[in-house]
């Protein structure tokens, strides 16, 4: 999975990715990508309601759409998946979400030719540089932490799908000799994030 997610390594949106899961009620609406920086702003920020995401949407609290299409039957074949229906839909709007994947970032967010000092960089514009484009995937088991404002895995144990290589990115002290994206040598305001994997 990846993508531009507007959200540092740190946030509750990342968190939500690795963890499989998120408590968004009462979060400030501002402050969940992690790049609210001012304290004061980000306690008198809105905040996310419990019925987040709307009723309509038929998206539950596991991330799954749900199927209204088969709730009042019972028949053999459906009786199981109407049974998880009306229980999803009794379960709506609760205040969280989470999900089943085991993701983990091809990046570690840190340069390893710095000795991990450094921070990776993927985005780079007048508001400073940081890191909100992630390839995420998923795996069989591992260890993730979150101090310091850092995220740490360990344990990773992977499953079908096998991180082989990883396109190197910069790194904040890199740039400090560089005009802000895009510039001559780089037609974008992201850099390339690439990753070779081995399906077995």
């Amino acid at each position: 999975m990846c993508g531009d997610f507007n959200s540092l390594p740190h946030c509750d949106i990342y968190k939500f990715m690795v963890m499989g899961f998120l408590k968004y009620e009462g979060l400030d609406v501002h402050a969940m990508s992690g790049q609210k920086e001012d304290v004061w702003d980000r306690r008198y920020g809105p905040e996310l309601q419990h019925d987040f995401l709307p009723s309509g949407l038929s998206i539950g609290h596991n991330c799954k759409y749900i199927s209204t299409e088969h709730c009042g039957t019972s028949s053999k074949n459906d009786g199981k998946e109407s049974s998880d229906n009306v229980k999803e839909l009794a379960s709506h709007g609760r205040g969280y979400l989470n999900h089943l994947l085991r993701c983990i970032s091809v990046y570690k967010h840190r340069a390893s030719r710095s000795d991990y000092r450094s921070r990776e960089v993927t985005t780079y514009h007048g508001k400073g540089a940081c890191t909100v484009d992630y390839i995420f995937y998923n795996v069989t088991s591992g260890l993730v932490s979150f101090y310091d404002g850092e995220v740490h895995t360990s344990d990773i144990v992977e499953g079908h799908l096998n991180l082989l290589a990883r396109y190197s990115l910069l790194c904040d002290r890199d740039l400090d000799k560089m005009k802000s994206l895009p510039n001559k040598q780089y037609g974008s305001d992201h850099f390339s994030l690439i990753a070779k994997f081995l399906l077995t």
